[in-house]
């Protein structure tokens, strides 16, 4: 399930279509904001029945918040380690780099969601102006990431090491998730953090040539 304001410029559909991520558990793909849900048929009817036996009240004070809503109630049951979070969307589409390539030359994975907050604080526009916002980005990445190798999963396996990964499968884009909030909030120097950094940097084109200077 996605929003509609979920922005897919490379993610092809698995193999066979048959694939789900985490092993088909309930998981949210941009946290705990409900962009991008996937799970079983069971998983999704477990959630729901927790969302309707939830206390409100109790929900409001964990979350800090004066009403309730599907993200909230994720929020919530995130925090008690009730759903899996992974983080699809690991940045805003003018954060990537020209070409959108990793340290291989490969083409990113690009799926973007271009949420009310991303549209006013990132972009500077109003919310009549999300499908404008929507189409430059698609048409724009798609011919930037022409400057990398193609990325083509042809099992499962390929699929599940390149696309809709959870947290620490693929070590590029969980930099890239790091070098995103970091750019918004101040994080510690840490050895983790810098050694993020360097992976990012070590990005090059389908040519081998450093996209960072």
């Amino acid at each position: 399930m996605t929003d509609y304001d979920t922005l897919n410029v490379n993610v092809p559909p698995s193999p066979q279509c048959d694939y789900l991520p985490n092993d088909g558990k309930l998981t949210t793909h941009d946290d705990y904001v409900p962009a991008m849900v996937t799970g079983t048929e069971e998983e999704f009817n477990r959630v729901a029945t927790m969302m309707f036996d939830a206390d409100v009240n109790d929900v409001m004070s964990s979350v800090g918040k004066t009403m309730v809503s599907d993200m909230y109630l994720l929020q919530y049951f995130r925090d008690r380690e009730m759903i899996d979070t992974a983080h699809s969307f690991y940045t805003s589409p003018n954060w990537i780099s020209d070409p959108p390539c990793d340290a291989n030359g490969d083409e990113l994975p690009m799926m973007f969601h271009l949420s009310s907050s991303l549209i006013d604080h990132t972009f500077g526009k109003q919310q009549s102006d999300k499908p404008e916002v929507m189409r430059e980005w698609f048409d724009k990445l798609r011919q930037t990431k022409e400057g990398c190798n193609k990325v083509v999963a042809n099992n499962q396996k390929e699929y599940s090491e390149r696309f809709l990964t959870m947290p620490g499968v693929n070590k590029f884009t969980d930099a890239l998730k790091m070098h995103w909030e970091c750019g918004h909030k101040k994080c510690e120097q840490n050895k983790e953090n810098i050694e993020m950094e360097a992976l990012i940097m070590s990005a090059k084109d389908k040519n081998g040539k450093a996209i960072f200077e």
